[in-house]
């Protein structure tokens, strides 16, 4: 930023507030709520019904696939006891001879070789035909003793499942045939279970759905094929739906949700198996049953996922189109509020954002034509003051403007950025605006000043300050203004500060201001050869002056940077290609050596 910028613009330095909001983060969080509420909530709801669906369907085909396998188990033991009974009535026939019926049993027996036993017995309880070989059975004979014991009592019986060594399941049939209200016959039918086992195990469905029976008193009639060994006749009332539906005595079937006898998360269905009061079950591992509705929430997640990413790059896209000419507007009036003024953008957009870049354009234009005005003002109100201090004393005319180009080509050797060099020439300008607070008589005096008159003199730089302090814009003027009087070894004024002490500017000014002062006509001296004043500036060097100053001093004259040309009395000086007219007068009667006089300007 220039120093013409700074001077003009406010003092208070700027800081943006932090931006909470962005537009473009707005407009993407509009776009994608617009976008995505819709969609969220209609993929939920999806969701939601899918899943509803599903598990209905699901529950529906367990809770059908079971009453199936209900009715199937229910048929067959019909057909059985339908079968036993016309045979029980065939055999009994009064006109049947004993050849017949026995014909007539194996032929039975062959048909169904399920019946593994079978025993006929008159009304006098004797057995008039045996098909068994397990006779003196221990188990198969409780189980005969027990069917008499119930047959006492009513007309048919029929064993709960009982396990053989054999490992089969079996149940026991008993009925009594009765003409006239009397009892005539009754046989044991015993029958193997296998092939309901069998039919059980071929129930197969959702890849991982299987099938098992349970008798009236909870215990497992498992199928012939068993993924995970459960013994035949396993308690299984602690698995919930066999407590559950069991505990209702009611012929009702239903599904639920529930751990198996191995603990794993199930989903099943029961159904009652009638006249037997058996249950069927079915089930399938939760986590299958669950599987398609993952997968459709894993669908619909990924198409909410692609669509959201589609909305998010559009979004992006259209943001950054709509907002970056904002971006670049801020960008823009910002650098207006450093002090960029002039700049012009270049903004094509047709529509209100190119409107309002034309219009910054031509704001930008009219601040710099102001900043310039400002600045010619500025620098006018300094030359108004400096030819004010001048006024006073005609010898000194120029001075300051000398020393301002003196202190810029030094200043230039030393490296120093371009708006540290043009703070110093205003400074040098400056430099001895404390003089117009001192009396003419001891300005212009052509005598040898009394030390109380040497001492006004020397207040003028703190004068200068005072002066200066109140305008904050000239405000980085002040240390050139207040110590170019200073001395690297401690003995100059007003505050006798030593080498680094003293602000690189005010060391600047005080080799420029005795080169300017030693080479001019004063009214107190005669001007003296510039290389005896350069000479003079290098055997100071270190004592009066920092060294580093004298050496870019000596680079400068040695370069032709600086330089005085005599010419009708005026002087001229060069910094650099710049060649600036200096007015002068000759010197007034009196003068003294600059070398010897107490009135040097280093002094």
């Amino acid at each position: 930023m220039s120093l013409e910028t700074q001077v003009i613009e406010n003092r208070s330095f700027f800081v943006p507030r932090r931006i909470k909001y962005r537009i473009r983060t707005q407009f993407l969080v509009a776009i994608l709520a617009a976008a995505l509420i819709p969609l969220l909530v209609s993929d939920i709801t999806l969701m939601s019904e899918s899943q509803d669906l599903i598990e209905t369907n699901i529950l529906e085909l367990n809770t059908r696939v079971a009453g199936a396998i209900a009715d199937d188990v229910a048929q067959y033991f019909l057909k059985i006891e339908e079968l036993l009974t016309v045979l029980n009535r065939t055999v009994n026939h009064p006109e049947i001879d004993i050849n017949l019926r026995s014909q007539v049993l194996t032929s039975f027996l062959e048909e169904h070789p399920e019946v593994t036993n079978f025993i006929l017995e008159n009304d006098q309880f004797m057995t008039l035909t045996t098909f068994s070989q397990l006779e003196d059975d221990p188990i198969f004979q409780e189980q005969i003793l027990e069917a008499i014991t119930r047959l006492s009592q009513g007309d048919t019986y029929r064993s709960d499942p009982y396990l053989r060594d054999d490992g089969r399941l079996y149940l026991l049939y008993a009925m009594s045939i009765k003409r006239a209200g009397e009892r005539v016959s009754r046989i044991f039918a015993e029958i193997d279970l296998q092939p309901v086992r069998q039919l059980i195990s071929g129930v197969i469905y959702r890849k991982s759905g299987r099938a098992f029976l349970v008798d009236q008193h909870g215990r497992l009639i498992p199928p012939m094929k068993q993924e995970k060994s459960i013994p035949p006749l396993t308690d299984m009332s602690r698995v919930e739906v066999v407590r559950q539906y069991f505990s209702a005595k009611l012929p009702v079937s239903g599904a639920l949700t529930y751990q198996d006898y191995f603990g794993e998360k199930v989903v099943g269905s029961f159904a009652l198996i009638l006249p037997l009061e058996w249950g069927v079950i079915v089930q399938e591992p939760r986590e299958e049953v669950y599987r398609p509705i993952q997968n459709i929430k894993k669908i619909i997640l990924l198409h909410g996922l692609i669509f959201s990413i589609s909305a998010l790059i559009l979004g992006i896209i259209v943001a950054r189109k709509l907002t970056h000419p904002i971006a670049k507007l801020t960008q823009f009036t910002m650098g207006i509020a450093q002090g960029g003024f002039g700049k012009q953008m270049d903004l094509i957009a047709h529509n209100e954002i190119g409107r309002l870049s034309e219009t910054f354009n031509y704001m930008s234009a009219q601040l710099q034509k102001h900043q310039l005005d400002m600045w010619d003002l500025f620098r006018s109100s300094i030359k108004a003051i400096m030819e004010a201090m001048e006024a006073k004393d005609p010898y000194t005319r120029g001075h300051s403007e000398r020393v301002g180009k003196y202190s810029v080509a030094i200043a230039k050797e030393l490296g120093i950025d371009s708006q540290e060099i043009e703070q110093l020439e205003i400074a040098a300008e400056l430099h001895d605006i404390g003089k117009i607070g001192i009396e003419d008589r001891i300005l212009s005096s052509t005598k040898t000043l009394s030390e109380e008159e040497f001492n006004v003199i020397k207040t003028h730089p703190e004068r200068g300050a005072r002066i200066i302090e109140p305008i904050k814009m000239l405000a980085f003027s002040l240390p050139g203004i207040r110590w170019h009087h200073e001395r690297v070894d401690g003995t100059g004024y007003p505050d006798e500060l030593v080498g680094d002490q003293i602000p690189l500017q005010a060391r600047i000014l005080a080799v420029a201001d005795t080169f300017d002062a030693m080479t001019s006509t004063r009214s107190y001296q005669i001007k003296m050869n510039p290389d005896r004043v350069f000479n003079k500036i290098k055997e100071w060097s270190g004592t009066r002056y920092d060294p580093k100053v004298v050496d870019a001093f000596v680079r400068a004259y040695e370069k032709g940077f600086i330089q005085l040309i005599e010419a009708d009395e005026s002087f001229f000086v060069t910094v650099g290609a710049d060649e600036i007219p200096l007015v002068g007068s000759a010197p007034r009667t009196g003068a003294r050596d600059p070398i010897t006089d107490n009135r040097l300007p280093s002094q």
